[in-house]
């Protein structure tokens, strides 16, 4: 049986990244950490969780001359660092950090499926499968000295509401895959809801579900009169609508007999068939 180490990063007045009405140091270890514990508890090797309370910080530690420092190379099998990343609002996705001096391991590659398949990868990663490769990270470095087996996930970006809204609607679905993949074990069904994207290109698209076509892009039942979309019906959409607070929902702009009319594009309604 082997012992995995969770570190959650920031911590001792360190609050990390802030964003969404929440900080790297609370949310880890609040929020993420009962559906972590709760697989970890499922599994068949040990996890130690590095300080739930957010009075400790490993960095901190580890500038001082121990943390990282202190870990032994055989004391655990790996050591797994949790973070957000920060950036503008528009920054989405995740990654894997590890050491310029190695390669990836098959953990550190199926780490990286787990963020992809809940987030997506972030900027160019997807050249390296979502691995970012580092050399001037303090407990990255000291653990590359020392032999520890250790990487570093950014699970997406705090800063993002989008990533934000992901995470926390799959936080059983995400702890799951990472327990899972650090330990290679197959630890039971969880729930992973799949993100709903709002489609905005022009083009030929095929209703995947009956819908319905509106005569205002509020789509609203109650105020506009409308027409049955059958499951199947191809449509040609020559302009894409953006509405709700920064445009986050779009619709398609059919025009029929010289009437616009207009319905969803959400990628569980409508698939792009192209132009």
């Amino acid at each position: 049986m082997a012992t995995h180490l969770i570190v959650y990063g920031h911590g001792a007045g360190d609050p990390g990244a802030v964003g969404n009405g929440t900080n790297e140091r609370d949310f880890n270890r609040k929020t993420l950490h009962p559906y972590l514990k709760k697989w970890a508890d499922k599994s068949k090797d040990s996890f130690v969780f590095f300080d739930t309370t957010g009075s400790r910080d490993m960095f901190q530690e580890t500038a001082n001359g121990w943390g990282m420092y202190s870990i032994k190379s055989s004391q655990y099998a790996s050591v797994t660092e949790l973070h957000e990343d920060a950036a503008s609002a528009s920054a989405t996705g995740g990654h894997v950090i590890i050491s310029s001096s190695f390669n990836p391991d098959k953990e550190d590659l199926n780490l990286a499926q787990i963020i992809k398949k809940i987030v997506g990868w972030w900027g160019g990663v997807s050249t390296t499968k979502g691995i970012s490769f580092r050399n001037n990270l303090l407990n990255l470095n000291v653990a590359a000295q020392r032999g520890i087996t250790y990487r570093l996930m950014e699970l997406g970006f705090i800063t993002s509401k989008r990533d934000m809204d992901i995470i926390k609607n799959n936080l059983d679905g995400y702890a799951q895959g990472i327990i899972e993949e650090i330990t290679g074990e197959k630890l039971g069904s969880g729930n992973v809801s799949k993100p709903i994207v709002y489609q905005d290109k022009t083009g030929w698209y095929q209703a995947l579900r009956d819908d319905k076509f509106y005569q205002t892009p509020d789509l609203d039942p109650k105020k506009d009169s409308w027409w049955n979309v059958v499951k199947g019906q191809r449509i040609w959409v020559s302009k894409v609508v953006k509405v709700g607070k920064d445009g986050k929902y779009t619709r398609a702009a059919i025009s029929f007999d010289g009437v616009t009319r207009y319905c969803t594009l959400r990628d569980d309604f409508w698939k792009y068939l192209g132009k």
